[in-house]
């Protein structure tokens, strides 16, 4: 799987557990604004920025914490269109060249391939909640996005509750009330410029959802009674063939989300700083790994 950076989007999108984003300041233009607030430790001194990104000042989790909040709020604006600074691709939509997928047991017999895959609405999260622990070194996430429209290419073939299917041509999936929670490790990496940052690494994830719909057009080569019973049977069963493919669903999403993921913390130097302090200071140029 071509696994360049996706939903979720996940992660990337994270920010303290008790205090859910609901917006963030933006300039006519719809740019995030670099808000003249006090600096967090309250020194009067000016805030500094790597690109576009507030450099956090070390001090306890809960204040690397409140900044990294105020690294949302800042770059939550500009998430749709991307941040070529950071080397973040738009967000919405959000493009996946092609998933491979393949059901082995179960109810879902499948292989399939998804072929010029649009998602949209991932920077439309309703609620994105980060937490670092330097104990353990660990980042803790808790996203949610109220609708998520998937639209691609399918090729498919197998058998799903005993039902034969196969077929090729367009799809869509549209999903309701998506949460995703998790946690990963912080391991110390190396921008391509030589400056210590942290990366994700053994990332864990669970998905929910509340509301899936499923359409599969030209099934059995567009076959005018096969397919659209094929397709009532899939939404009528959705919710339990959804629990049967989510540990594949799953994997997918991790994969992704850790790409996005590192490529925001991968332009943190002062993360690393902070978890792996060794009485030196990395430098403040941009990583842009």
């Amino acid at each position: 799987m071509d696994s360049k950076y996706y939903l979720v989007v996940g992660l990337l999108l994270i920010i303290n557990y008790q205090s859910p984003i609901t917006g963030a300041p933006t300039d006519e233009n719809g740019e995030g604004k670099k808000a003249e607030r006090a600096t967090l430790d309250d020194s009067g001194e000016k805030d500094e920025y790597i690109g576009p990104i507030l450099k956090c000042k070390r001090g306890s989790d809960e204040l690397i914490n409140k900044c990294l909040r105020r690294i949302l709020e800042d770059l939550r604006p500009r998430l749709a269109k991307g941040i070529p600074e950071i080397g973040l691709e738009p967000l919405d939509p959000f493009y996946l060249d092609q998933i491979k997928f393949k059901q082995g047991h179960g109810s879902i017999v499948i292989e399939a391939l998804l072929t010029n895959t649009t998602v949209l609405h991932l920077a439309e999260f309703s609620r994105a909640e980060f937490k670092v622990q330097s104990k353990n070194r660990i980042l803790t996430f808790d996203l949610e996005a109220p609708r998520v429209r998937v639209d691609g290419k399918y090729n498919l073939g197998g058998k799903i509750l005993l039902f034969p299917i196969g077929g090729t041509g367009p799809y869509w999936f549209d999903i309701g009330n998506v949460k995703v929670r998790g946690y990963a490790k912080l391991v110390p990496g190396k921008s391509e410029n030589g400056t210590k940052i942290l990366q994700i690494a053994d990332i864990k994830l669970d998905l929910q959802i509340k509301d899936l719909k499923v359409k599969l057009l030209n099934l059995f080569s567009g076959n005018p009674v096969l397919g659209p019973v094929i397709n009532n049977v899939l939404n009528e069963n959705v919710q339990d063939l959804f629990l049967e493919v989510k540990p594949n669903i799953v994997k997918i999403i991790e994969g992704i989300v850790q790409s996005i993921a590192n490529r925001i913390i991968g332009n943190m130097p002062f993360l690393h700083d902070y978890l792996y302090f060794d009485g030196t200071t990395t430098t403040t140029t941009d990583s842009n790994i």
